[in-house]
């Protein structure tokens, strides 16, 4: 059995938001994600707050096997998953 999680090193975020937007749940979460703006609600996987990246519900994270967008399109690498088998 495998635990995941992501991790993001606050000292490669520079805020831009690229993960925060290109997150297939943000998306359908928060459609405008897909406009180029931010999401307003803490009920994402991924948000900016204090200029730095958030993971705040991984729970509804598809994953890197069947996403992982976020840590692919960082331009930092700030965003890595950790897997742990437990």
């Amino acid at each position: 059995m495998e635990n995941s999680e992501i991790v993001v090193d606050p000292d490669l975020c520079s805020g831009c938001c690229t993960c925060v937007l290109a997150c297939p749940v943000n998306r359908e979460i928060e459609p405008l994600c897909a406009e180029g703006i931010a999401p307003k609600t803490n009920a994402v996987v991924l948000r900016v707050i204090n200029g730095v990246c958030q993971v705040l519900n991984f729970d509804l994270c598809k994953g890197q096997e069947k996403c992982g967008l976020c840590e692919a399109l960082c331009p930092n690498g700030a965003l890595k998953f950790k897997e742990e088998s437990i």
